[in-house]
């Protein structure tokens, strides 16, 4: 398992785009990856800002529902919470300097919002562009999170896709076990599979990657949002 993490005695070496990675026996995996869970989810009510936390009740009709029709309101909420501990995972996991030592930027991803806003690819708006992109791109990793050709774009990849997975399982696991997911779910009001909610946590996950590329122009206009 590769990871950004850099630890005296282990030798860095270069993956693909020349991201700078050092490998750690999967027996050493659970030490980083169980504390990040916990961070991201004793993180995820942590307030957001206003479009963030629009985009994430989103992640039903982002993610879910072109993959079938209809929406109920307990399957909204998970799936709209799963993203929240996507989002948080993804602040944690570059934030805290003891994890990953990297800055979470991403040039590439940037060019290619841009481009995306000006051709109207996802939307006629930023929120439209921003939230479209995550959504992009989660079905992007899903299908091919290995391929060379998705390098540019998913980077920086902090500690790894197979991390990612473990930590989405954890935390997905978890909110299922909750007290809210199981008042919610008991009223009978709709189902969502492990493997869409796992989709909303990516998208929550690249949502945030997709909010720190945000060019300057994009920032204004949120901000502007925001103050009414």
């Amino acid at each position: 398992m590769g990871l950004f993490k850099r630890k005296p005695g282990r030798g860095e070496r270069l993956g693909p785009g020349e991201q700078r990675f050092v490998v750690v026996p999967r027996a050493d995996a659970d030490s980083y990856l169980r504390p990040l869970a916990t961070k991201a989810g004793d993180r995820v009510s942590a307030p957001v800002a206003a479009f963030i936390e629009l985009a994430q009740h989103g992640a039903y009709v982002a993610v879910v529902t072109p993959q079938r029709s209809g929406e109920a309101a307990a399957a909204g909420w998970l799936a709209s919470t799963a993203a929240k501990l996507g989002y948080s995972t993804r602040v944690c996991e570059f934030e805290d300097e003891l994890l990953v030592d990297i800055a979470d930027v991403n040039a590439y991803l940037t060019e290619r919002l841009e481009q995306f806003h000006r051709e109207q690819t996802m939307g006629t708006d930023w929120f439209a562009t921003l939230s479209g992109t995550a959504a992009m791109i989660t079905t992007t990793v899903r299908a091919a999170p290995y391929s060379p050709d998705t390098v540019e774009l998913l980077a920086p990849t902090g500690f790894g896709h197979d991390a990612h997975v473990a930590v989405c399982s954890w935390l997905i696991n978890g909110l299922r076990a909750s007290p809210e997911a199981q008042r919610r779910m008991d009223t009978g009001a709709g189902e969502i599979t492990d493997q869409e909610l796992s989709a909303c946590w990516m998208y929550g996950y690249y949502l945030r990657a997709c909010e720190n590329a945000l060019p300057a122009g994009a920032r204004e206009e949120f901000q502007k949002m925001e103050t009414g």
